[in-house]
Formats: structure tokens, sequence, C-alpha cells
């Protein structure tokens, strides 16, 4: 999932917000071919699912802690993952049909109080009328991250709390338990604070118009490296994943020098 919005972020959407403003400028390819709201819908869509994914990691790693009478039922867990497949496409649909206005698209940006002129002749370009429906919404997201972070955080002190009680194991296998959890922690601290904490500031910057598009930029901008932070993190503290990378790269090596004394040989 954090590849996959690498790729949307950086190469198919490369979208440039305008806010305070309730804007933005998408100099994609995918943008000359759909509507700039439509994959701006798409990109939240793939940031709440990336959310999902992480609730997913902690949930489940959470379960294998309780015994089975604080362990959710079958039913329950299916239904929690369908719920975290599907209910985010409520505000990524919300999002992409939202009213949008192309023909007049150029003259409230020139008309803006931003003075946004100078985007019209960037790239493919939108801005939303800012209304009290449209700051709810936001309003909603603005909450709705740092609750999810806190809720995340708080699953894992019921993790060391339950380990601080739990007789079943060994010292070892509680110490092992101990370590898996503190790196499945600092994974999840990277989007925590590469996305969540920049998202956030990002949108608080419509709500109170007393963040200057340029500040925004800059904050924006740390997302961008969330793909190969997180990656450098993955394979710094977790040798499962940096035995796969090592054992791909040994099968391309192994292909090309196979490949340069067949060359050789001939």
């Amino acid at each position: 999932m954090v590849i996959t919005i690498g790729i949307y972020t950086d190469f198919l959407m490369k979208p440039i917000p305008l806010f305070p403003a309730i804007a933005g400028i998408c100099t994609g390819i995918l943008c000359t071919i759909i509507p700039p709201p439509t994959v701006m819908g798409i990109l939240i869509l793939l940031y709440v699912w990336l959310a999902a994914a992480i609730g997913f990691c902690i949930f489940f790693r959470h379960q294998t802690l309780l015994s089975d009478n604080g362990k959710l039922s079958k039913w329950a867990s299916r239904l929690l993952v369908f719920s975290a497949l599907f209910i985010p496409l409520v505000p990524a649909c919300a999002y992409a049909s939202w009213p949008f206005d192309g023909t007049h698209v150029d003259e409230l940006m020139i008309n803006s109080r931003f003075d946004l002129g100078w985007a019209v002749e960037r790239g493919p370009h939108f801005i939303i009328a800012r209304t009290n429906l449209i700051l709810a919404f936001i309003t909603v997201v603005v909450t709705f991250i740092p609750a999810a972070v806190a809720l995340f955080l708080a699953v894992f002190f019921h993790m060391s709390y339950v380990l601080n009680r739990d007789n079943t194991h060994s010292k070892s296998a509680i110490n092992k338990i101990r370590r898996s959890l503190r790196i499945l922690l600092i994974q999840l601290m990277v989007p925590f604070v590469m996305v969540a904490f920049p998202m956030t500031f990002i949108f608080v910057s419509p709500l109170c118009e007393c963040i200057s598009n340029e500040v925004v930029l800059s904050v924006f901008g740390i997302t961008a490296f969330h793909p190969i932070v997180h990656n450098l993190i993955l394979l710094g503290i977790t040798p499962t994943y940096r035995a796969i990378i090592v054992g791909a790269l040994r099968k391309i090596r192994g292909r090309a020098l196979g490949g340069v004394e067949i060359f050789q040989y001939d």
C-alpha cells in the first residue's frame, strides 16, 4: 500500500495543494484523463485504506495476546474487515462526486481572494467553494486523524499491560513478543509522523486560514519521503524483510552472472 501511494502521488497525480484556499493543481498524467476531484478522491481512498491496513496490523497483533474469552468472534472479525475495506469508499466517493463547476473554475481561481490566477496556466486545477458543508467535512478529517492515531497508541499500551500480567508465557517468550511489538510500533510511527501529522496540519489551514501556502507546501513535502523512509526503516529493523530483499538481489545477480557466462562460452 505504501508503494502504491508513492507511485500514485509521485507519478500519476503529482498534486500541489493551494491551501488555505480549498484548491489545488494536479500535474500528473492521470489528471489529463479524469477530473482532478476524482483523482483526489482516489488519493483519499488510498490513504484511508493505508490507515485500515495499519489498524489490521495492530488489531490482529492485539488479538493474539488476548485470552479466548477476550477475543472477538470470527463473525465480528469478518465484519470489522468488511467495514474497514468498504467504509473508506464513503468519504472518497463523497469528495469525488462533490459539485465541481468545471466551466467557471478559471474565473473562481482568478477572482479568489488568495490570488490564485497564476495557477490557471500551471496544469489541471480545481477549487471548491468555501461552504459550511465542506468545512464540516474538513473538520471531520482533522478530528478523525488524531483520534485514529490516539486509538492505535492506546491499543499498544493495552498490549503492554496484557504482557505485564501474562502468566502463560515464559520470560524469554514475553521478551520476544515485546521486541516484535517495538518493531511494529517503530514501523507505524513512520506513517504517523510523515503522513498523519502533516495531513492534519495541512487540513487545519483552510479552517483557520492562518497558515500560508508556503508553509503548507513545505509540510506537504514531508509526505513525499514517506515511502523511502518507510522502506529504509523496514530494512533496518525487520530481519524477514531484509532477508527477502537480499534473496531477491542474489537471484538477480545469479541470473546476470549466468547470462555473462553463457555469452562468454558462446
